[in-house]
């Protein structure tokens, strides 16, 4: 049943950032920075620290922590915009991405947890 609930919320998530990071391209938020990957790692982060606050039980922690925002948020996108930054020559813009998204990450995942 575990991975029943993992395979349905990550199908959730998954089509969910796919759907935000598009509309953030389409809406011109993607040129000088990922803005759509920074938003859902962000959100996800605050909704992470809301299911761990409230002491969720397993089959919330499984479907929502696990399955849908383990598909929602993306450490590998993340990691691969850095390295294209990078290899364009926007260092500059590599940084404030990765310092900014770690930052406003643990910040949104502190903020869901005390509010919870």
């Amino acid at each position: 049943m575990t991975w029943l609930l993992v395979a349905l919320g990550g199908a959730f998530g998954a089509a969910a950032r796919a759907a935000l990071v598009s509309w953030s391209k389409e809406n011109g938020w993607h040129r000088v920075l990922p803005f759509g990957t920074l938003f859902v790692n962000v959100l996800g982060s605050f909704m992470l620290g809301l299911v761990v606050a409230r002491g969720a039980g397993m089959t919330e922690t499984v479907g929502i922590g696990i399955g849908f925002l383990g598909a929602f948020t993306t450490f590998s996108t993340f990691n691969m915009e850095i390295i294209q930054k990078i290899e364009t020559g926007e260092g500059r813009h590599a940084l404030l991405y990765g310092s900014g998204s770690y930052t406003l990450g643990i910040l949104a995942a502190a903020a869901g947890y005390f509010w919870g």
